[in-house]
């Protein structure tokens, strides 16, 4: 997951993410600060952050 977001394809595969074992399982645990990581990504906006605005002077 962390390699995705920081990859730039979390908003491609946002809902293959939430289907993972692995997140369900990380859904089901008591709140920890892997947890809190976890769903801030999968919470941040879904802007395109592959994009880099240069404005001309």
């Amino acid at each position: 997951m962390n390699k995705l977001y920081f990859a730039g394809y979390r908003n491609e595969l946002l809902n293959h993410l939430k289907e993972l074992e692995g997140f369900k399982l990380l859904e089901s645990v008591e709140t920890c600060p892997v947890k809190n990581y976890a769903m801030a990504i999968l919470n941040d906006e879904r802007a395109n952050n592959n994009v880099l605005f240069i404005p001309n002077k």
